[in-house]
């Protein structure tokens, strides 16, 4: 039974890429995938990619390490699929703004105010934060 909730919808996962996860034929499973990227994604921020174990985010998702590892090969790999999920999200808001009605002025103005919301979201901080962090520990 699934247990982690922090406002995952069904209908946020059909706006959400697939390339993240695996293809399926199965609609929840889909949905499945994207609750373990998001769990994952807040025990990232609030332990770090170092400090954080599988089994801390499938405790989180309310599933098994082995379910976690039939999604992802590795932790690695859902940390690479949780930030390209998140910078996806806050990029696709920044750039309807950019395409959306008005005129060219009033458009740029919104994606520009849109793109400082953004870069300023705790989110994409953690997302920077992540990214200086684990560069820094990275051997490649």
């Amino acid at each position: 039974m699934l247990r982690y909730d922090a406002g995952f919808s069904l209908r946020t996962s059909i706006r959400r890429s697939s390339s993240v996860c695996p293809s399926s034929d199965i609609q929840s499973s889909l949905w499945f995938c994207f609750a373990i990227i998001d769990a994952a994604w807040a025990v990232f921020k609030e332990s770090g990619f170092e400090r954080t174990t599988m089994s801390e985010i499938s405790d989180r998702v309310g599933g098994s390490k082995a379910t976690l590892y039939s999604y992802f090969k590795s932790k690695d790999d859902l940390f690479t699929a949780a930030l390209e999920q998140v910078i996806r999200e806050r990029s696709e808001e920044m750039f309807a703004r950019l395409a959306g009605a008005g005129d060219l002025r009033t458009r740029l103005f919104e994606f520009a105010s849109s793109y400082m919301e953004v870069r300023l979201s705790r989110d994409m901080i953690g997302v920077s934060r992540a990214l200086m962090v684990e560069a820094e520990r990275s051997d490649q």
